[in-house]
């Protein structure tokens, strides 16, 4: 968010310095200034109605990634469980561990 504002801000500073040196007549410059907040408004608007198609189907993106999650947070769990609750380990050959050497 604080990119964003940065970018207005800019904008809208650069836009008055603009205006300030401008070497145009007054009028020329109002007809443009008045061109671009018609364009602006436009781009919000358009930006307003994307925002309205997809909060829903963001909400609904965020609550599957939400049970997704969930679902493998529950099976590390059990795995988890299953671990503690397992033998020891065995060795392969079958012995436990304490080998002997026979020369």
């Amino acid at each position: 968010m604080g990119y964003f504002r940065g970018v207005i801000h800019g904008t809208l500073i650069g836009t008055v310095v603009g205006l300030c040196i401008a070497p145009q007549e007054g009028s020329r410059t109002r007809a443009q200034v008045q061109g671009a907040i018609e364009q602006a408004r436009s781009g919000l608007q358009r930006a307003q109605e994307t925002a309205r198609t997809m909060a829903p189907r963001a909400q609904t993106a965020a609550r599957t990634m939400a049970h997704a999650a969930e679902t493998v947070r529950g099976g590390v769990d059990r795995m988890r469980h299953s671990d503690e609750q397992a033998e020891p380990y065995v060795s392969v050959n079958g012995s436990d561990g304490s080998s002997t050497v026979r020369h």
